[in-house]
C-alpha cells in the first residue's frame, strides 16, 4: 500500500476538521465509500456487536 492509495480516504476523513466530514454514501449513491452510522445501527450489525460492547 502506498500513500497514493490512501488519498481518497484522507480527503473524506478530513483529519484537520472532523466536524466538517461529508458522507459520500447515500441511497442514491450506494457506491459511496464514506458513511456515518448511529450507535444503534452499529449494534445491529452482528459482526460488530461484540466489538462495540468491548470498547464500551
Amino acid at each position: 500500500m502506498k500513500f497514493e492509495d490512501l488519498k481518497d480516504f484522507i480527503k473524506c476523513y478530513n483529519p484537520e476538521n472532523r466536524h466538517v466530514r461529508k458522507e459520500t454514501w447515500s441511497k442514491d449513491n450506494p457506491n459511496g465509500r464514506w458513511r456515518k452510522f448511529t450507535y444503534d445501527e452499529l449494534l445491529h450489525k452482528s459482526y460488530l456487536r461484540k466489538k462495540v460492547v468491548l470498547i464500551m
